[in-house]
């Protein structure tokens, strides 16, 4: 995935070292809810050092506590 994915939206990035600490999941789930809002034209973004299988983890975990 590159930013030429999200060409015609603006764009907001979030950076977390790591979705497994606890800082940094309250970070990411804070910003998640806040982003909601902005609507379709906006692309939220979210960069982590995490590999695929702790970036899985950690969204099968968001969507079961929504």
């Amino acid at each position: 995935m590159t930013l030429a994915s999200f060409a015609g939206k603006r764009k907001v990035i979030s950076v977390t070292p790591s979705l497994d600490t606890p800082v940094c999941d309250t970070q990411l789930r804070a910003f998640n809810k806040a982003a909601a809002s902005l609507g379709d034209r906006v692309a939220v973004i979210n960069v982590s050092m995490d590999l695929p299988f702790a970036i899985g983890r950690f969204c099968s975990t968001a969507a079961s506590t929504r």
